[in-house]
């Protein structure tokens, strides 16, 4: 493998490497924070159905205390006729057991729902600072990648010193080759004595082609 196919494939396992770790912490930061989100919600059904239960269990222990008063009402106006009378004292005993019941569920559930409502706000506080770091590291993520690709672990740096040693080389070996084909005085004498002999015997040829010619201008 050529040291440019090397130095690239090597910066771009690196940079693979690290980007991998980027996606697999983003990834895993991406499902908490689904996982808060699916929380922060089963959490807020579960105060909707407490709000509603306790909406209702509030309705019928008034309705409660408004019977009791109603059947103690109905007691006295009938305490003459002793049967109904204690009839209605009966109802009205029947009422205030069930009320009192109904007060006991009516304080648990609101103690219920003041621990889910903690819950909620903790879990919506927690979905909130996990949505802000993620912005954040993601946001420093990206700082990095950018820095990495401008110059990626050194890549550049790596690159140049290949540029550099090809042109180390080329330049020892250039001077080796100027003096191999150097130029030849020698040479170039006997090239210039065979040219103008060359010339000199196609004169002779155009002389003896145009003899009244050549003999005209001879005369002039």
């Amino acid at each position: 493998m050529n040291p440019f196919k090397r130095i690239f494939v090597s910066v771009k396992a690196q940079l693979n490497e690290v980007a991998g770790d980027f996606e697999n912490h983003e990834a895993v930061a991406d499902a908490a924070i689904q996982e808060l989100e699916r929380l922060a919600a089963t959490t807020r059904v579960r105060l909707g159905r407490l709000d509603r239960e306790l909406k209702a269990l509030d309705e019928r222990h008034a309705a409660l205390r408004k019977d009791a008063a109603l059947w103690a009402e109905r007691a006295v106006r009938v305490a003459a006729e002793e049967t109904r009378a204690l009839e209605c004292v009966r109802r009205l005993e029947a009422v205030e057991r069930e009320a009192g019941q109904l007060a006991v569920s009516l304080r648990e559930t609101q103690a219920l729902r003041q621990k889910i409502r903690a819950e909620l706000d903790r879990q919506t506080t927690k979905l909130e600072e996990a949505k802000r770091r993620r912005t954040l590291l993601s946001s420093r993520q990206f700082h990095l990648e950018y820095a990495q690709l401008s110059d990626p672990l050194g890549g550049a740096e790596a690159v140049d010193a290949v540029f550099d040693r090809w042109e180390i080389r080329l330049g020892a070996v250039e001077p080796d080759l100027a003096e191999g084909t150097g130029y030849d005085d020698l040479a170039a004498e006997f090239e210039r004595t065979e040219q103008a002999e060359s010339l000199r015997r196609r004169l002779a040829g155009l002389v003896a082609a145009n003899p009244s010619q050549s003999n005209t201008e001879t005369g002039e």
